[in-house]
């Protein structure tokens, strides 16, 4: 079985780019390509069936993993060879038809660390300066929604392509304040 992407940005062949997943198991991944120690593997579980905040940071010298507002893992690890390769939400590279078996409710890039120490996460991520692309993955109710376009809201103009029909799910995450 193989891990399945929550954010892929790889040149399929190649050393160039990330990818952010979570594997079988549950066990949450940060792996970049040409790196010496490749990936990251936190230990840490996503539950089945429960809303859960991931993410991972890398400041060009370690990346960290965190669940819920706790880092969960830390190692040394370089930045990623750059690709212009197109950046897949929920799916991995053309060819590997993995595809995250799960939902997704937000997805924020930054541009920064936005995490050093512990932290209680934002139901609904609030843009800053080192927003580089925002998509609330669960806006049908707007009122310009396509649901063949996620939309970026960052104001960068960083708007996607749906495949594979996915599903929209209207609402606020559970759990959430």
């Amino acid at each position: 079985s193989t891990d399945c992407g929550i954010i892929a940005r790889k040149h399929v062949g190649s050393n160039m780019g990330f990818e952010f997943s979570i594997q079988p198991g549950g066990q949450i991944r940060f792996f970049s390509e040409g790196n010496p120690t490749g990936a990251a593997d936190s230990g840490s579980l996503v539950p089945v069936g429960e809303w859960t905040h991931v993410a991972a940071t890398l400041d060009g010298a370690k990346v960290r993993i965190w669940n819920n507002g706790t880092m969960v893992y830390e190692e040394t690890h370089i930045l990623p060879e750059p690709t212009t390769d197109s950046l897949l939400i929920g799916a991995f590279p053309p060819g590997n038809k993995c595809y995250l078996d799960g939902a997704l409710y937000q997805l924020r890039i930054s541009s920064g660390v936005l995490y050093t120490e512990s932290f209680v996460p934002e139901v609904v991520p609030t843009k800053n300066d080192a927003t580089l692309a925002h998509w609330p993955l669960n806006d049908i109710v707007a009122d310009d929604f396509d649901e063949n376009t996620a939309r970026d809201l960052s104001g960068n103009d960083n708007h996607g392509s749906l495949l594979n029909s996915p599903q929209w799910v209207a609402g606020e995450c559970p759990g959430g304040e």
